[in-house]
């Protein structure tokens, strides 16, 4: 039980670390311009590698942890494993139109390398919600938490809703020009 413990406080630690760790380097480069600055005209590249390998990085976390966790099953009916399938299936929706209507680059938070952004986006799924590949992920989370039975991933839910809702109002501070 105690190897068990440190396993998944060691998890916690290192996911809500990788997502700090994204949040940090996004302040960075939105107030001081420290990708452009760095990296010159690879400040995207280098940007995106790095943000591609911590979310890596976070993947592989989640998935050594849920092997070596025991499971402690938190519902036994079908009811809510079936609703786990339709949230989950809801939020990859949700993160599947986002990423359609944005396009790739702006998804990957281009507007940080780019002063003349467009204007933000009002019409299709942004119209209902103002951060739906956030809420996608979420949803995902929380339904795949139904599905599979884990608290581990109940609890990491709840972690991703308080660090990406700091990412959002960091987002969201910094308005695109018009």
């Amino acid at each position: 039980m105690v190897n068990d413990t440190i396993w998944f406080f060691s998890g916690i630690f290192l996911i809500s670390f990788g997502i700090l760790h994204e949040i940090v380097l996004y302040w960075l480069q939105l107030n001081k311009q420290w990708y452009s600055q760095t990296f010159k005209q690879y400040g995207f590249v280098v940007h995106a590698v790095q943000l591609g390998g911590v979310w890596i990085c976070i993947g592989a976390s989640l998935v050594v942890l849920f092997l070596k966790m025991p499971l402690y099953p938190f519902h036994q009916t079908v009811l809510l494993k079936i609703l786990g399938n339709l949230i989950f299936v809801l939020g990859i929706g949700f993160m599947l139109c986002s990423t359609w209507q944005l396009g790739w680059k702006r998804v990957m938070k281009i507007r940080l390398f780019v002063k003349n952004e467009p204007s933000w986006v009002r019409e299709g799924i942004f119209h209902y919600l103002e951060n739906p590949m956030y809420v996608g992920s979420q949803l995902a989370m929380l339904g795949l938490a139904f599905v599979l039975d884990s608290w581990f991933l109940l609890i990491y839910f709840c972690n991703m809703v308080i660090l990406q809702k700091i990412l959002a109002t960091m987002e969201n501070r910094c308005p695109p020009s018009y």
